[in-house]
């Protein structure tokens, strides 16, 4: 369940986004390559 949500006016800034997994972890991903948290490290698509 996404919990939040966050875009940027700026084409192409900064989205971030917190989901809640169903093991009760709360794991949060962004669009920044240089953070580790970015959904592209993290295996997280569009489909």
């Amino acid at each position: 369940m996404v919990v939040e949500e966050r875009n940027s006016e700026v084409q192409g800034g900064l989205c971030m986004v917190r989901v809640l997994f169903n093991d009760g972890k709360e794991r949060s991903f962004i669009n920044n390559l240089d953070d580790q948290n970015c959904c592209y490290y993290a295996g997280v698509r569009l489909s």
